[in-house]
């Protein structure tokens, strides 16, 4: 087995979950590396996800893991030199399958805007209000988000945040369109913020550890 992370930006960010899955073995089988293969009638390479990343969500935290005997290092080098889209940033021969999908249960995310410090009593009151419900503009869903944030640091136009991933998650791109739209200070290209991922976390006992402790 071998555990990945890689990269989702620019025009791979657009990608969905499933393009990502056959770009990631178009890749595997330009750059003729081994990887095993499911049976049946349609076989494919075994790949396993962590969970999807929404769609056009930029991230620098993605991970999988490969059914592969071949070693990590080379492995990644050949997939690079052969990838159109991403890049693997970290490769690990491990044992087992840590199973990403079911281990990883939170997301750090950073959001970029101008004037974002000015929206402290509302961020605030997202975070800590345990009776705060936002509603999702795209699905008209309503859910609380205190219970959602684990943790927030806000600074001069840049808030970070790490909040519920999985099937418990809260959708970041709503919480930021929802700030936005409350910042008198916003500007109008791109919706006036920028949002990108920047780790994932496993529980280890109570205590939120960063992922990449995986390849260590």
């Amino acid at each position: 087995m071998i555990i990945v992370k890689y990269t989702k930006l620019n025009s791979f960010a657009l990608l969905s979950h499933r393009d990502i899955l056959h770009n990631f073995c178009r890749t595997i089988r330009r750059a003729n590396l081994h990887v095993a293969f499911s049976d049946g009638y349609n076989p494919h390479e075994k790949l396993y996800f962590g969970n999807p990343t929404s769609l056009g969500q930029l991230s620098l935290s993605e991970y999988v893991t490969v059914d592969s005997e071949e070693n990590a290092q080379e492995f990644m080098q050949k997939f690079n030199e052969k990838a159109a889209g991403t890049k693997i940033v970290l490769a690990k021969n491990a044992k087992v399958n840590p199973n990403f999908a079911h281990i990883l249960v939170a997301n750090e995310f950073v959001m970029e805007m101008q004037g974002i410090e000015n929206c402290a009593d509302l961020i605030n009151t997202i975070a800590t209000d345990k009776n705060f419900e936002l509603e999702y503009k795209k699905s008209g869903k309503k859910v609380f988000t205190a219970d959602k944030i684990f943790s927030y640091n806000l600074s001069q136009n840049r808030l970070s945040f790490v909040c519920k991933c999985g099937v418990d998650a809260l959708k970041a791109d709503e919480l930021c369109d929802f700030v936005a739209s409350h910042n008198a200070n916003r500007i109008s290209h791109n919706g006036g913020y920028y949002l990108i991922k920047t780790a994932q976390f496993y529980l280890q006992g109570n205590k939120l550890c960063n992922a990449d402790k995986l390849f260590e």
